[in-house]
């Protein structure tokens, strides 16, 4: 199989962003990679740092700051459905995930094709679990094995799930639209239409990755006080609307169908 990367590149220093795409690019099984820039004051253009790529003939680099406002962290998948590749890997722009954890995540992909497989998950029922002692959303517990949400922080996934995925957003608006920034839950999303799609669950293979610093004042996105119990209100969402789809003729006559048209 050969793969495409997306790197989505926000404030962090564009040196940081060519360390990452010279290290990604030694793989060869990794063909494309894409680099979307989404801010538009940290907007490089190609020839100002093309001399500074080992493989330059694997980069793709696009000015998206056009498109932020619009999709958010949606960029990712907007970007998914222009690759080359039907096999597409997402990877963090503060992190590296180590060579043996690229190779085992590609290896598992390719053996439980086709699914969604990546470094860390998450399940349904961790964000409507509370610590007895402290009260809190025990959310934050990384799984590993078969999951429902696998992390976007290093994710594989077969290119059509895009697809359902892009058919789906407007349904989910409402709810997303409660969501700091816009696109939070992206992972959740994404996942859990993986898994009506292909009638498996996801699966985390763990594997170490080596986290940069932060850059200047950038905080995460689980630093937004309300991140927890809006992902836990995407879930109840989920739940409550998509357990069965239908198409206009399998409804005239009465029947379910899952995201990946078959009949239940």
């Amino acid at each position: 199989m050969k793969y495409s990367l997306i790197l989505l590149h926000w404030k962090r220093p564009i040196q940081q962003i060519i360390a990452l795409v010279n290290y990604y690019s030694q793989f060869k099984k990794i063909d494309e990679i894409i680099i979307s820039q989404g801010h538009r004051d940290h907007v490089v253009i190609r020839e100002e740092i093309n001399s500074f790529f080992k493989r330059p003939e694997k980069i793709q680099l696009y000015d998206d700051s056009n498109l932020n406002d619009a999709y958010g962290l949606f960029l990712r998948f907007i970007r998914g459905a222009s690759a080359k590749h039907e096999n597409i890997i997402y990877v963090d722009d503060d992190l590296l995930v180590k060579k043996s954890a690229v190779d085992r995540g590609m290896e598992a992909y390719e053996l439980l094709y086709p699914r969604i497989v990546g470094g860390e998950g998450r399940t349904c029922e961790s964000y409507n679990t509370f610590d007895p002692e402290d009260g809190l959303r025990v959310y934050s517990i990384v799984r590993y094995g078969k999951c429902d949400i696998i992390l976007t922080k290093y994710l594989i996934m077969p290119k059509q799930v895009i697809n359902s995925f892009f058919i789906l957003l407007p349904f989910f608006h409402d709810v997303l639209k409660k969501g700091k920034p816009w696109g939070n839950a992206e992972d959740m999303l994404i996942s859990l239409i993986a898994t009506e799609i292909f009638g498996e669950q996801n699966v985390a293979i763990g594997g170490e990755t080596v986290y940069f610093s932060e850059i200047g004042d950038q905080e995460g996105i689980c630093s937004w006080s309300g991140h927890s119990d809006f992902r836990a209100e995407v879930i109840d969402f989920w739940r409550d609307n998509i357990c069965l789809l239908y198409t206009s003729d399998a409804a005239d006559e009465g029947l379910g169908v899952d995201l990946g048209g078959r009949r239940i």
